[in-house]
C-alpha cells in the first residue's frame, strides 16, 4: 500500500507534536511504502536522514516566522503555505497514491 503522510512538522530531535507525528511516521514507514509531506527547519537535522526508509518531501519553513517561537507555537501561520504545498503535491501525484493521513495537528 502506498501511504502518504501529512504532518507540518515532522522531527525525533524535537518535542511533542513533532515527535510524536515522527514515531507514527517510523512505525508506518517498516510496514508500508510511506511518503511523507512536511516542513523543514533551519538549523535541524534532515528529516530524510531520520526516516531513512521513507520517502521524503520537505519544503523551508518560512523565514518570517523563525524568530517568532511563540507565534510559531501558538497560532501555526507556517500551516497555511504547508497546506497550499501539499495540495498541489497530492493533485500532481494522484495516481501513486493508495491512502492519505494527516497525522498532524493532533490537537
Amino acid at each position: 500500500m502506498r501511504l502518504v503522510v501529512l504532518a507540518c512538522y515532522c522531527d525525533g530531535t524535537d518535542v511533542g507534536e513533532s515527535r510524536s507525528t515522527y514515531h507514527w511516521v517510523k512505525y508506518l514507514s517498516e510496514r508500508f511504502d510511506v511518503t511523507l509531506l512536511t516542513l523543514q527547519r533551519a538549523g535541524r537535522q534532515e528529516v530524510a536522514e531520520q526516516l531513512p526508509d521513507t520517502h521524503v518531501v520537505t519544503w523551508p519553513e518560512a523565514k518570517l516566522w523563525r524568530g517568532h517561537e511563540r507565534i510559531n507555537a501558538m497560532m501555526q501561520p507556517a500551516y497555511i503555505g504547508f497546506y497550499r504545498r501539499a495540495r498541489q503535491w497530492l493533485r500532481d501525484n494522484r495516481s501513486v497514491i493508495d491512502l492519505v493521513l494527516q497525522l498532524a495537528p493532533l490537537a
